[in-house]
């Protein structure tokens, strides 16, 4: 199956020019994904869960997609690129097939036609790539060995998957009841739980939160359950306000 349908137009295209939201980045924000429904995209069988809008013409976006199986999206361009975290199912396009833990970055130009045979679920950014950096990678997380891991500390550790500048993009295992360590926090922080649970201040984050939170915030972040998350730290200029 090729990832093309010429029925749904170009991806994107004037389909993200909606109100903001969450676009106040001095704002801690927290969104419990499994309680929202899904909106229906350009794309017959693909839908979506909008987290964050910033901007007017070109603006950044966090989202979780759904494909159904056998769906598919148009071919596009990454205006101004494009990063995704294969949480379930088998994520296709022209380059192979990549399955949950698959994190995949598009730098602005590049182009696909996404599809699926079986379905999947992503976690997706777009146009939130710093100028410079035109890292294009894919990094199955499940085919790394332990030792690629590092610790953070007791009961802690990481597995980086995108560093640029003060950007750093990781997975972090976090055994039950330990802390992250607040020399994170500086350049602000996003968190999506993937498996597990979170208690972030008085939030309890729940497999499917995705958390916001801006530089310097001083909250705790420590695991009631083991857990498995998406963590992106920085860059600092992301987390000032638009």
């Amino acid at each position: 199956m090729k990832g093309v349908n010429p029925e749904n137009g170009p991806a994107y295209q004037d389909d993200d020019r909606e109100v903001d939201l969450h676009a106040d980045m001095t704002m801690v924000v927290h969104v419990d994904t499994t309680s929202m429904e899904w909106a229906a995209s350009p794309a017959q069988g693909v839908a979506r869960k909008r987290l964050e809008l910033i901007g007017d013409a070109e603006p950044q976006l966090t989202t979780l997609v759904r494909f159904q199986p056998g769906s598919c999206f148009s071919e596009h361009t990454h205006d101004g690129g494009e990063e995704f975290l294969v949480l379930e199912g088998v994520f296709s396009d022209e380059t192979g097939d990549y399955g949950p833990g698959s994190y995949i970055r598009n730098p602005p130009g590049t182009r696909h036609a996404p599809f699926t045979d079986k379905g999947c679920t992503i976690l997706v950014k777009l146009r939130q790539f710093q100028s410079g950096d035109q890292r294009q990678c894919v990094t199955d997380s499940q085919g790394y060995e332990t030792n690629a891991w590092s610790t953070l500390t007791q009961g802690i550790a990481s597995l980086l998957l995108h560093e640029y500048g003060d950007e750093k993009i990781s997975l972090l295992r976090m055994e039950t009841d330990t802390s992250l360590p607040k020399a994170l926090y500086p350049h602000g922080l996003e968190f999506y739980v993937i498996e597990g649970e979170l208690l972030v201040g008085e939030v309890i984050a729940v497999q499917g939160y995705w958390l916001r939170l801006p530089p310097d915030v001083g909250l705790e972040v420590k695991s009631r359950k083991k857990c498995l998350c998406y963590l992106k730290q920085g860059p600092i200029g992301r987390y000032r306000d638009k």
